[in-house]
């Protein structure tokens, strides 16, 4: 099994438990929302819509727009539909599909290509976003929010102090960021954390990473829970990019 129909498979898993533990992406999606522009009928993109966090708000923004809303995760856009449905977003134009965003399965002719807290799971987010603008008609944009460079600190330090590996996903630095924030969410412990991660699909690691033993995780839990009492920084960046120029 290829890593992305691993990342296909776990999304569509925690598609019962994702709302429940999305407190932060619920934000993100909220803050993304301020940088999308004003209002038309635009024909919009999203990519990683999972269950709608995001998607309520272009629906909200774009009332009489064209949407198209996609997934890596069959059963994540499935949720999609129903919850954008139960929220009233029966009179929008409207079309969902399954799709992963590294390899869009569509024609260019975009208004808005829009993504949050996807970018990350791509191979090299960089291209990606590359890709995303050649979708684009003139003067149309890509909006995206992603986790930044250094993500989840804390975790990090617990690691390398130990001298264990670290599979966080590492994000590089990217074009077009308008805006970075840290935000500490809290867990409980660091058990709750990576079960945050569980329930949310997001725990794929970084290629080539080789998990912990059951003995060196229990240490690292310990230790973290010493340390940060559960508490976790998220970095988080938000971008908007231009369409290419039109060659001359």
């Amino acid at each position: 099994m290829s890593r992305k129909d691993i990342i296909a498979r776990r999304f569509s898993n925690s598609v019962l438990t994702y709302d429940a533990n999305a407190a932060l992406q619920e934000t993100v999606a909220a803050r993304l929302a301020e940088f999308l522009p004003g209002a038309g009928e635009p024909r919009l993109l999203e990519i990683g819509c999972g269950t709608g966090l995001f998607s309520r708000h272009v629906l909200t923004r774009y009332p009489r727009g064209r949407f198209l809303f996609t997934d890596i995760g069959l059963d994540m856009v499935s949720r999609c539909r129903e919850n954008l449905a139960a929220a009233g977003g029966r009179g929008a134009e409207t079309t969902f599909a399954t799709m992963d965003g590294d390899r869009p399965a569509v024609a260019h002719g975009f208004d808005l290509v829009a993504s949050s807290m996807t970018l990350q799971w791509c191979d090299d987010p960089r291209r990606t976003l590359e890709n995303w603008r050649r979708l684009l008609n003139p003067g149309g944009h890509v909006v995206f929010a992603t986790i930044g460079p250094g993500n989840f600190p804390e975790w990090r330090e617990t690691l390398e102090n130990l001298g264990e590996p670290v599979g966080l996903l590492d994000v590089p630095a990217l074009d077009g960021v308008v805006r970075e924030e840290s935000i500490t969410a809290r867990y409980g412990d660091a058990t709750g954390f990576l079960r945050a991660l569980r329930d949310t699909g997001a725990r794929q690691p970084r290629p080539g990473y080789r998990p912990l033993s059951a003995t060196a995780l229990r240490r690292a839990l310990a230790v973290f829970d010493r340390r940060h009492g559960g508490c976790v920084t998220w970095r988080i960046v938000y971008g908007v990019l231009d369409a290419p120029s039109p060659r001359k």
